[in-house]
Parts: C-alpha cells; structure tokens; sequence
C-alpha cells in the first residue's frame, strides 16, 4: 500500500512534461526574478541585502531564503486560486539556490520548478478543503514544493523523497496563521519555508529519513489528500498559476478594478460615503481603515480604493505615502461588508461591488471579479515581458540591461548549466 506522501511523489513524477509547460515554468522564473530584483531596491529589500552580506557563508538555504524575501516584497508575486498560495515565491528561490549549488543544466532546473508547483498546489487544494482551510497555505504547502523541487535536483528516490514530504507534513501542518499578513512575517515564513524545502532535501540525502514513510498527521488531511488525488488533472498546476501585475494583496485587487471603473463618474463629485462589498475573506485580511506603515497600506481596501478613485493607478510608489492626509479622509467614508454570494464564489472568482454615495444624494456603483489565469502562454509571455520591463526599471536598470536579463532567463531550458543569475539581486 503507498501511503498520501509516496502516492503523491508518483503522480508528479510520472506526469507527462511538455514543451510548453518548460516554456510556461521559465516565463514564471522569469516573474519571479523580476520580482526580487524590484524587492531589492525596497528599504527592507536592501536590509536583507546587508544581512546576507554580513554572513559568514551565503549556503543554498540562506539564498533561497533571501531571493524569497526580495520576490514578496512588492507584492507582486504569482498566485494559484485555487490552493491559495503563492508558489513562485517558495519553490523557484529553492529550486534556483539548489540547482546552482548542484551545477545542473537548465532542463533539470525547469523540471523542478514544475514538479515543486506542483506539490505546492495540490497540497493546498487539500488543506483548502480539510479542516486546516484557515491556516496560511504558502508556508507550509511551500515548505513540501520546495522539497519537491530539490529533491528532483538531486535524484533522490521516491522513498526518499516521500520521507522528506511526511516529516514536513507532520511539522507543518498545524493551526498557524497569520491574521496580520500586513507585516513582514508573512514574508519571512514563506521565505523559511524555501529554506526548510532545502535542509529536508539534502538531509535525506545523507539517509536521515531512511525508514520514514507516513507519519501521524490529523486524517481529515488524509481524506482530503486521497479526494485530491484521484481526481487530479492531466495538465500541470503550474500552468493554473495567475500574474500579478498590481502591487498590492490579492484580495484588494476586484475592489480596485471597481474604483477604476467608477473614476471618471465621480470626477467633481462630493463623496459621503462608500461601501466596499467583497468575499469574507477579504473583509477578514483586508478591512484596514488605517494602515500603520507602507506594507499594511498594500493590505488595506480602504488605502487602495482611496488611491485609485484619487490618482487613477496604483504602483510600486503609491505606497510610500500612506499616511497622506487627502487620502485619510476618504480612507474614513469607506466600509467594507461581506456579501454571501461572493464568498460562495471564492478562490474561483475574486469579487466585489463598489456602491458610492454622493452629497447631492446619487448613487454610483460598479462591479468586478479577478483572478482569470493565464494559461495561454503568449499572453503570458507579453504579460511577464513587459512587467519585467517595468520592475527592471524601479531598480534603475537600462534597456541593454533589460534586453540582457531577457537573454539569459528564456535561454534557461537549453542551458548546458544554469548560469547564476543571483548577481541581479544580490
């Protein structure tokens, strides 16, 4: 009998790799260097900078950990709906610090990436569905995509591996959550995840786990694991994952398209007051009235609605000035209320209705839902390109600069060896 672990492991590594699916997983390494050369010109991004330059050693661990860190800051990491992760953020530091440290070839790195989104994913939809539904997925579903993924790196078999996913499981799998996601915390547990994945890997490596199969862990996660499994789909989770082209918390995004739609209506227009009505979820994480630094801002509805209804946009800068006093006193007319039908409707559709109440006594209101992936790999590619080029550009690197990074990240699959790329960050 195989146990979830062993069960899992076989379906990732018996599953049918395609051309395009390498393709999709190097434009996703692609997002994700992006995103860390952005975070690296952060003030926190240049504190963790200086951190890793004062260690004695910078292992593969402690680079996973760093390039983790730098690819959230901005908060525009990658998404997967329906696990409710972040998996880019996790398994690509891990798969990139494991796969340097190893000298494989471009092929062997992008095999990984796939199979850790893929363990990330799949162990989310089933902690999504289990009891364990309110703890934070990305790190702890990370922690096993990562092992995923340098287990991969490093051949190990599949008892092998099996063994490093049941102790992360019995580890991981508890009533840890984060009710501030605002603060850096949720960065740095998602970032340790990255670095666990590794030491698991390399532990097994040296027979550390010889003899562990399964271990204890709640059977509600069981039942939900065996559901999951049977039923999985033919193409890969990564393929699923979503781009995230605004720099804020996923579930303040429809409120914004909503804002945005209402701008030029209210354009004169004296606000009383203005309903945000969204999905439970996000009135849980995201009813910030007042948002006590930058990071908090990317996760307050009020601060983002405030702004897109007064400036039209929303980017890397429109952070820094959160306690601006012109956007407070809209940040004071805004409620937010939960409405069933979109909490029914989440993690498959992200959705929320804007309802403004003018002083003349006229209502305006606008609607929208996000969260559509982008499996089609040309959109991908123009979605990630020219992000790319933007987030480049925070971090004052040129066009030939540009066109470089281009080079050398979708030249990744055909590599004889991955070329360290961390010097763009680090």
């Amino acid at each position: 009998m195989m146990f979830i672990t062993e069960q899992l492991v076989h379906h990732i590594r018996r599953k049918c790799i395609a051309v395009d699916d390498m393709e999709y997983a190097s434009q996703l390494v692609l997002d994700s260097l992006a995103n860390a050369i952005a975070g690296s010109v952060t003030d926190a991004g240049r504190k963790v900078i200086q951190w890793g330059r004062e260690q004695s050693s910078m292992d593969a661990g402690r680079l996973a950990f760093l390039m983790s860190v730098l690819s959230q800051l901005t908060e525009l990491d990658d998404i997967h709906a329906n696990s409710l992760t972040h998996p880019g953020a996790v398994v690509v530091p891990a798969a990139l610090a494991a796969s340097l440290k190893e000298g494989v070839t471009g092929e062997v790195f992008l095999k990984s990436v796939l199979h850790g989104y893929e363990a990330t994913c799949l162990i989310g939809q089933v902690l999504k569905e289990s009891e364990f539904r309110s703890i934070d997925h990305s790190s702890i579903c990370g922690s096993l995509g990562a092992a995923m993924a340098v287990t991969s790196i490093l051949q190990l078999s599949d008892l092998e591996t099996a063994a490093v996913l049941a102790n992360l499981i019995a580890r991981e799998v508890r009533h840890w959550d984060v009710s501030d996601a605002g603060t850096l915390s949720k960065y740095f547990n998602i970032a340790r995840a990255s670095e666990l994945g590794i030491t698991g890997s390399y532990l097994a490596q040296v027979g550390v786990f010889d003899g562990v199969r399964n271990l204890n862990v709640d059977q509600d996660f069981y039942v939900a694991a065996e559901r999951e499994l049977a039923s999985v789909e033919s193409y890969w989770a990564l393929t699923q994952t979503t781009i995230r082209t605004l720099p804020c918390c996923r579930h303040v995004h429809p409120a914004i398209e909503a804002a945005l739609a209402l701008r030029e209506q209210l354009t004169g227009k004296a606000i009383r007051k203005i309903r945000v009505i969204t999905y439970k979820g996000a009135k849980e994480l995201c009813d910030r009235p007042d948002p006590i630094d930058e990071y908090d801002a990317r996760f307050s509805i009020q601060y983002c609605v405030a702004h897109m209804l007064s400036f039209g946009h929303i980017g890397l800068a429109s952070f820094e000035n959160y306690h601006c006093a012109t956007l407070a006193k809209i940040r004071q007319k805004i409620c937010v209320e939960i409405y069933d039908q979109f909490t029914q409707r989440f993690p498959a559709e992200l959705g929320a209705k804007l309802v403004v109440s003018t002083e003349e006594g006229a209502d305006f209101s606008s609607m929208a839902y996000c969260h559509k992936n982008n499996s089609d790999i040309d959109v991908l590619k123009r979605i990630v390109t020219e992000k790319a080029r933007l987030l480049l550009a925070t971090a004052n690197l040129d066009e030939f600069d540009y066109n470089n990074f281009l080079e050398i990240t979708m030249s990744i699959y055909k590599a004889e060896k991955l070329m360290d790329v961390t010097s763009w960050f680090y």
